[in-house]
């Protein structure tokens, strides 16, 4: 059976279960589908939950309304810190802005800015210290969470189905009531969590080996473009 979408999904752990026909347990599926996946966005650091964003913080006033600017659809978590330029710019460069405790942003109210001085703070909203005197171009590198139920299929669902299907398994357990394979559907979801985690980390590390680090390599007859 094919396993890349929401609904191919849902079927696949109603045909595991043997629940077919059962109306209560089909309709409590999706809630297991969501459970899973939100201890999937909770845990899980993957570069392919990486995303970028923009969105233009607007000149206003000190006013709180005027300096607050939405975090965008999926934000699970701020990975950089934001960066800005003056939206009308021709250049592409951006500034680092501050960031400042939640606590501490009122230290830092102030009147209108630039990106050299700006600083912010995260709640549910980004909220900046003070107001700028032209639009600024806000770009946000933050983890996306997976949204199933919105998008029909991912990137985990195609390339890792299991990690899906024994997370809702292990939660569809806990619906059914002293199902005694609970255990090992815990086991097999935290083994694919790790497994995942690590796969990416080690990526990671080796897309970080650099030019130089090759060459130095290279130098040391350890390493050879043809025969790696």
């Amino acid at each position: 059976m094919a396993l890349t979408t929401y609904a191919e999904l849902q079927t696949a752990i109603i045909t595991e279960l043997d629940r077919t026909g059962n109306t209560e347990f089909t309709t409590a599926v999706p809630d297991f589908v969501n459970r899973c996946e939100a201890k999937i966005n909770r845990k899980l650091r993957l570069r392919e939950m990486e995303t970028l964003a923009y969105a233009t913080y607007s000149a206003g006033t000190v006013a709180l309304a005027d300096r607050l600017l939405a975090l965008p659809s999926g934000y699970v978590e701020m990975i950089m810190p934001l960066r800005a330029k003056v939206s009308t710019a021709d250049d592409t460069t951006y500034t680092e802005l501050k960031y400042v405790d939640p606590g501490k942003i009122s230290m830092y109210y102030g009147t209108a800015g630039t990106a050299d001085d700006l600083r912010y703070t995260l709640r549910d909203q980004i909220e900046f210290a003070s107001p700028v005197s032209s639009d600024h171009l806000i770009m946000m590198h933050f983890i996306k969470g997976w949204d199933l139920a919105t998008d029909s299929t991912n990137w985990l669902l195609t390339n890792y189905p299991d990690v899906y299907l024994y997370g809702s398994l292990m939660e569809a357990s806990v619906f059914i009531v002293d199902d005694q394979r609970a255990v090992g559907w815990l086991a097999l979801f935290k083994d694919a969590m790790n497994d995942l985690q690590e796969l990416s980390e080690r990526g990671r590390d080796d897309a970080e080996l650099d030019v130089s680090e090759l060459a130095g390599m290279s130098n040391r007859g350890s390493w050879n473009i043809i025969t790696g």
